[in-house]
């Protein structure tokens, strides 16, 4: 395959430019006579360079746009109107892993990922008709989110609402890229001894990443629920189990102090939700949220309305949504077709 031509660079500009102070040199009169053709012929070569590169480049410059024009209609918001509620919730918040991303670490479904950024694109934009933003609760760390957040353009300078991080113990705003606790230094102290206590206790078990809080993984083979009684003798034995909740997920056991929860940190975005729209009256009751693990209970019990999925959700989760909401509150997708059937059906829109 022959080389394609490179494509016009800002030095192929300045030579051109250069060829012009050439020609506007020939024509003053520091140069005449054969001098002035010299540096008139020298200037009119110069200056042709650039047109010249230029009718070279060009297949390659076209081949570069249609790229481009193509690429920018593949991720093109593509999200239309087929409904329009009587009332739009002011934000959705949704648990991470179970609900955003499937369990035990599986591969994301990018393609359907564009679905949900193509939805806060929309939202964004159309802000002022009350289309709501996304806003993640989970038991995951910063960096996590925070590369969930890019991903799914969950940031909005105007209106920067945080994500909940660690079940609670922090939060994370997008715009600002900033992080903050909200467990006290006592709880931290707490954390910390909780830690100790575990590791010298369960060695063999995977500790997450994590920064305020606790969470293990079980061992090949290993039950959460065996996983689970293991950490609560150890942390009795410790005398640290009345100062922690211990919640579990289908992959995961998630040590907390007491009084930290989702929806403790859910309460503290609706606080900044207050007041980036001082206008607003919201209460819990005008946030919709979907989740599927028993740390996901609070929320699921304190909002207007809530979402689990059909599988692989905590039976305590459904029993609360399905009493509470009705059975056409469980739907019957899994992971982000879950989030994405959630959102076109409370917000009256298609996203593809």
């Amino acid at each position: 395959m022959p080389e394609r031509p490179p494509p016009i660079e800002r030095g192929d500009w300045l030579i051109f430019l250069l060829g012009l102070v050439f020609i506007l040199l020939a024509n003053t009169d520091i140069f005449s006579g054969a001098s002035q053709r010299v540096v008139q012929g020298i200037g009119l070569s110069v200056m042709g360079y650039a047109p010249i590169r230029l009718i070279i480049a060009a297949p390659e410059l076209y081949r570069a746009w249609q790229t481009k024009r193509r690429l920018d209609d593949l991720f093109e918001p593509a999200v239309r109107v087929v409904d329009t509620p009587e009332t739009l919730p002011i934000f959705i918040a949704t648990d991470v892993e179970g609900c955003l991303t499937p369990p035990q670490r599986s591969l994301l479904d990018l393609r359907k990922f564009q679905r949900i950024r193509s939805y806060s694109d929309f939202a964004r934009a159309n802000r002022e008709q009350g289309y709501p933003p996304l806003v993640m609760f989970t038991g995951r760390s910063q960096g996590y989110v925070e590369l969930l957040v890019q991903a799914l353009g969950m940031i909005d300078p105007d209106l920067d609402l945080p994500s909940v991080i660690e079940n609670g113990c922090g939060l994370y705003f997008p715009a600002k890229r900033q992080t903050i606790p909200i467990i006290t230094e006592k709880q931290q102290q707490t954390m910390t001894a909780v830690f100790s206590a575990l590791r010298s206790s369960l060695p063999m078990n995977e500790f997450e990443p994590k920064v305020y809080m606790v969470t293990l993984n079980p061992m090949p083979g290993q039950m959460i629920q065996d996983l689970r009684d293991r950490i609560s003798e150890a942390l009795a034995r410790a005398n640290l189990r009345a100062e922690v909740n211990i919640d579990s997920s289908a992959s995961a056991i998630d040590i907390t102090p007491t009084g930290a929860s989702k929806l403790t940190g859910l309460e503290r975005v609706l606080e900044e939700y207050r007041r980036l729209r001082p206008d607003s009256s919201a209460t819990l009751m005008d946030i919709v949220a979907l989740g599927d693990s028993t740390s996901d209970l609070p929320v699921v019990d304190a909002v207007g309305r809530a979402y689990c999925p059909a599988e692989e959700v905590h039976p305590e989760v459904r029993r609360l949504i399905e009493q509470k909401f009705g059975p056409d509150h469980v739907i019957n997708y899994r992971h982000i077709d879950f989030v994405l059937t959630v959102v076109e059906r409370e917000t009256g829109l298609h996203a593809v």
